[in-house]
């Protein structure tokens, strides 16, 4: 057999290939898959409130929310009260024509007084998380205004590559045709007759 080198086939290869890309894509694609990654990197923006008689600190991990994405957050009680719970929505700002949507938050396993959380903002514009806190000195409400964006822009740096690509086409085909231009004997170059 001169295919056996002792090593994996290339089935073997190929399928261990499209197993981590389906296990990509499906990473990828869950939509609680930014949230339970989240809590390991620092937020993107920190905002300090208070809900209540609760102060809190809202860690926001998309800085500007995309529309249609998971929006990941934590929401820290640095009095770390005991009995505290709560709740988050997203209400459109003014000017967004969308309805009221809801969140979730979950105690975070690892640190006390703190919850996770996600929210899916639907449209473009102006929102405000809402975090209803109920505990032991009452309840209250922290909103927390934010501007959601549409997927997709471009990057300037990239729209201007882009953008001026043909003309580096351009330049680089002009200096191959004069490159051609000066091979070519001076007896087969047209050139202009005087007049």
């Amino acid at each position: 057999m001169s295919g056996s080198s002792g090593g994996p086939s290339a089935r073997t290869r190929a399928h261990g290939a499209a197993l981590l890309l389906l296990f990509t894509l499906a990473a990828s694609i869950h939509p609680l898959a930014g949230v339970a990654f989240a809590h390991d990197t620092p937020p993107l923006r920190v905002i300090r409130t208070t809900a209540g008689a609760y102060p809190i600190v809202v860690g926001l991990y998309g800085d500007p929310p995309r529309v249609g994405q998971i929006l990941a957050l934590t929401v820290t009680f640095p009095d770390a009260t005991p009995g505290i719970t709560a709740t988050l929505s997203g209400s459109p700002g003014p000017g967004t024509d969308a309805v009221r949507v809801s969140g979730s938050l979950t105690p975070d396993g690892n640190e006390v007084g703190v919850l996770v959380g996600a929210v899916r903002l639907t449209v473009r514009g102006a929102w405000n998380l809402e975090i209803a806190v109920r505990g032991p000195a009452g309840s209250g409400t922290a909103r927390v205004p934010v501007v959601a964006v549409e997927e997709g822009a471009i990057a300037e740096p990239i729209a201007w590559a882009i953008g001026l690509s043909p003309l580096a086409g351009l330049i680089a085909f002009a200096f191959w045709q004069r490159r051609r231009l000066r091979a070519l004997p001076r007896s087969e170059r047209i050139e202009d007759a005087p007049a």
